[in-house]
């Protein structure tokens, strides 16, 4: 009692404020620590989720690659014996003395051919497509031979069900810029199409 006696007020007042200040201090930094451990568990969570995102996009697209992979491998793999069927039946078909039912058979078995060997170029198209390795091929061409060669099926295909088929060439010819092969792969399976479903 005699040493607080002893002691002035003023510093009394002051030491009460310092310890005031140093609490508010300490409970200020406690938050700040917990807001910190807050924001650090969050960044790992948001790291762990990225990972893991990440690995599902890798595994998405080696998944991806091994798909086109085997479309592509397939593909190649089914169109040479596919190539050795048409090209067999086609030399049969041009011998003098086959009978016109077997003919027939043969021509069946060519034009059968022909589609199947077109979906599977077809197959293989998406798979370049979807790896993104396709590339275009593009050359000047005139716009009656880029459409000439597919009419020959296309009338075929028309006759057999009674429509009338017609391609205006008295347009005037135009030189465009085109992938041959795919721009006439585009145009037969829209008239396809449109005979099929007429």
């Amino acid at each position: 009692k005699s040493f607080v006696s002893h002691i002035s007020p003023t510093w009394i007042v002051a030491f009460t404020i310092c310890m005031l200040i140093l609490t508010a201090a300490l409970i200020y930094a406690i938050f700040s620590l917990l807001r910190r451990q807050r924001e650090k568990d969050a960044l790992i969570a948001a790291k762990a989720e990225n990972d893991r995102r990440e690995a599902q996009l890798a595994a998405a697209e080696r998944s991806n690659e091994e798909r086109n992979q085997f479309f592509s491998n397939i593909s190649h793999d089914m169109r040479t014996p596919l190539n050795a069927i048409l090209g067999f039946s086609e030399l049969a078909g041009k011998q003098a003395d086959v009978p016109p039912a077997v003919r027939d058979y043969l021509d069946k078995i060519h034009s059968s051919g022909a589609i199947l060997l077109e979906l599977i170029n077809d197959t293989l198209t998406l798979s370049k497509i979807s790896s993104g390795k396709l590339s275009l091929h593009l050359q000047p061409i005139d716009s009656n031979t880029l459409t000439a060669p597919i009419t020959i099926p296309l009338r075929g295909a028309a006759e057999q069900k009674n429509i009338s088929f017609i391609l205006d060439d008295h347009t005037r010819r135009r030189r465009i810029m085109a992938d041959t092969l795919n721009a006439q792969k585009i145009l037969l399976n829209l008239l396809s199409n449109a005979i099929k479903y007429t």
